[in-house]
C-alpha cells in the first residue's frame, strides 16, 4: 500500500486501469491468439488521432509502466510481459500516444526466448536498451498489425 501511496497520479490510474485490462488480454492470448489480442487491444484504445511522439510522451508513458508494472506484480492474472505490454499500449493509445507493440526472439536461446514490449519514438519503455537490442523482433503484420 505504500508503494501504491507514493505512485504519480498517471501511474495510479494505470494500475487500476492493469488491473481490470491485464487478466482479460492473458484469457485472450490463452483462447485465441496474438491477433484478437491486439485488436482488442486496438478497439479499447479508442480511434484518437496520433501526433509526433515527443521526449514528454515517453516520460508518461514510463509513469504508466509503472502502474502497469505494479499491477503485474499483485493483481490477480499471473501475467507476463505480452498481455501486460497490451495493456500499456492500449493504456497509450487511449491518450493518443503513438506507440508500437513489439515482439521479439532472442535467436541465441535454445527453444523460443521471446519478450514484448511498448516502442516510443524508438524508446523501450520500461526495458533495458541492451536487452532489447539483441532481439529480433517481428514483422508487424506478422502480429495482425496493417
Amino acid at each position: 500500500m505504500r508503494v501504491f501511496r507514493r505512485l504519480p497520479r498517471g501511474s495510479r490510474l494505470a494500475f487500476f486501469a492493469a488491473i481490470a485490462l491485464n487478466p482479460v488480454f492473458e484469457r485472450v492470448l490463452h483462447r485465441r491468439g496474438v491477433g484478437p489480442a491486439r485488436d482488442l487491444a486496438t478497439r479499447l484504445g479508442g480511434h484518437r488521432a496520433f501526433g509526433v511522439s515527443s521526449a514528454y510522451d515517453v516520460h508518461r508513458a514510463r509513469r504508466l509502466w509503472t502502474g502497469v508494472m505494479l499491477a503485474t506484480r499483485v493483481g490477480p492474472a499471473d501475467v507476463v510481459c505480452l498481455p501486460r505490454s497490451l495493456t500499456l499500449w492500449t493504456l497509450l493509445r487511449r491518450r493518443g500516444v503513438p506507440a508500437d507493440l513489439v515482439i521479439g526472439v532472442d535467436p541465441g536461446k535454445p527453444g523460443i526466448g521471446a519478450h514484448a514490449w511498448v516502442n516510443i519514438a524508438g524508446v523501450a519503455v520500461g526495458e533495458e536498451p541492451a536487452h532489447v537490442a539483441s532481439l529480433h523482433t517481428f514483422n508487424d503484420a506478422l502480429l495482425g498489425g496493417a
